[in-house]
């Protein structure tokens, strides 16, 4: 029997949180093991209920959605769906939340009106759906390592020859590890660089 995806909704409505229960309901795959209504509540049901996705709204009392997606991320990293109405394609808060380790977002904005919610059904089943099973991104300090600080030595040691390109892929949780990587490679880099990122529509 396949393993079900245990989800965790965090939101301070509890209108939205029966709505995304609901939504989710006709999945199969999907289970929703636990409900949170802010940050706080959010990390600690991480680390206790050990879900394997978390939908969370950014907007919410006492820690925001962005602070708890950095605390998860340091402590229990999940993949992580952004659902607010404050997250719009290239919107300065949702590139802050991929940055921090968000893997995708939905906007309520998208729904118009709050009874209009059930309109994101589709929308949101397809994401979770998409997101089952997904790894969570690594902590920056997992993906790469320190280097130690040698007087006169380069950041990053790298060959000198065999190589003329450098490829790099990231899915959206993935600019953090790749800004650490690319500031550690020197001015003096030998080989061309490529980057593949990830990045949900709109961006």
């Amino acid at each position: 029997m396949e393993k079900r995806v245990g989800v965790l909704i965090v939101d301070d409505s509890p209108f939205i949180r029966r709505a995304v229960e609901r939504m989710l309901a006709p999945l199969d795959r999907v289970e929703v093991v636990g409900t949170a209504t802010n940050g706080e509540e959010a990390i600690a049901s991480a680390r206790r209920l050990r879900p394997d996705l978390i939908i969370l709204d950014i907007v919410m009392p006492e820690v925001d959605g962005l602070e708890a997606i950095q605390e998860i991320m340091r402590t229990r990293p999940t993949p992580i769906l952004v659902f607010s109405s404050h997250a719009q394609p290239g919107a300065e808060t949702t590139l802050k939340a991929l940055e921090l380790g968000a893997v995708d977002f939905v906007s309520k904005a998208d729904a118009g009106t709050r009874m209009d919610i059930y309109e994101l059904a589709p929308v949101l089943q397809e994401k979770v759906l998409a997101l089952a099973g997904a790894r969570a991104p690594s902590r920056v300090d997992e993906a790469v390592a320190p280097v130690p600080e040698q007087a006169g030595a380069a950041t990053l040691r790298v060959p000198t020859s065999s190589y003329d390109l450098l490829v790099l892929g990231a899915s959206t949780g993935g600019p953090r590890a790749l800004a650490a990587i690319l500031s550690r490679l020197p001015g003096t880099f030998p080989a061309g660089i490529v980057v593949a990122q990830h990045m949900p529509p709109g961006f």
